[in-house]
């Protein structure tokens, strides 16, 4: 497996720099993208990510307790959410300090009580019901396709809407298009192996979605460069396939946008991300985001 090292750098990796890692590895899912890092007067460590092992596109990551070959794994985590990476990972010792004399009496008296707390104060948790959640998953999708049912797009962006007014969380949104490359009808048997293709490279929280000419995606927490990235992972995936194609196949495009990045209104939303594909294929580019005046 090749190993691509990122620069050194002399803090815990924050959640920008643990999400590059995530676009590095997707972008090659045969390599482990690794990320050095050394925190003032302590040893160095290292991060990496890989997507080779991936079970429904979720990385897996790995904490090393040196940056040399051999050196010891620390915990290994299979998970898509960077944030709970950043809260595995070390602390420095300057945030580890105790709080300051100016902090008022109740946040101090508060991280007293909270460092008291152990597994034996919480109840134990409840089973997951794993059965009844696959069940409910499944009504949710379409059969023939394994993306979500039609209408769902809109239903995924209006819940990505309020939780963006509840807490500011963004997310982007991608609508894709087809275009026979020899100019005759497209065959729904081509679109539907395409989508078989594509279904599992899209990650296990992004929404697919039947909407449109071909589908949408939903990339909850995502910003453009995020669905860029996705966009030319999947445009690749298709170009290979329409390359094994006797028929010619079909190329694929792909138009983006984001909120807030191009509007808060889910409408304009909508609406844009549409006219970007719509753009693209006029000028023949394969992914487009949504610029002002389009």
């Amino acid at each position: 497996m090749q190993k691509v090292t990122l620069a050194k750098i002399t803090k815990t990796p924050d959640l920008k720099a643990l999400q590059a890692m995530k676009n590095e590895a997707f972008m090659n899912q045969e390599q482990i993208v690794a990320l050095p890092f050394e925190r003032p007067g302590e040893n160095c460590l290292m991060l990496a990510i890989t997507y080779s092992s991936a079970k429904r596109n979720i990385p897996r990551w790995y904490l090393f307790a040196g940056v040399n070959d051999g050196a010891p794994i620390l915990w290994v985590r299979d998970t898509a959410n960077a944030e709970e990476i950043q809260m595995l990972l070390p602390a420095s010792k300057e945030e580890d300090k105790a709080p300051a004399a100016s902090e008022t009496p109740s946040a101090s008296l508060a991280g007293r009580v909270t460092s008291k707390l152990g597994a034996e104060n919480f109840l134990e948790p409840a089973g997951f019901d794993q059965v009844g959640f696959d069940d409910f998953k499944k009504r949710l999708l379409d059969d023939a396709t394994g993306m979500y049912a039609r209408g769902s797009f809109t239903w995924f962006i209006n819940q990505e809407h309020h939780r963006y007014q509840r807490i500011g969380v963004p997310f982007a949104v991608i609508a894709l298009g087809l275009r026979a490359g020899n100019g005759a009808p497209l065959l729904p048997s081509y679109a539907s192996a395409l989508v078989r293709a594509l279904g599992p490279r899209v990650r296990a929280f992004d929404y697919f979605c039947q909407e449109g000419e071909f589908g949408c995606l939903v990339l909850p927490g995502g910003v453009i460069q995020d669905a860029l990235v996705c966009c030319k992972r999947l445009i690749e995936l298709a170009d290979a396939v329409r390359m094994a194609d006797p028929t010619g196949g079909a190329q694929l495009f792909a138009g983006v946008s984001a909120m807030p990045e191009v509007t808060e209104h889910p409408g304009v939303l909508i609406s844009s991300v549409r006219r970007a594909l719509q753009v693209g294929m006029e000028r023949g580019l394969q992914i487009c985001a949504f610029e002002r005046g389009m």
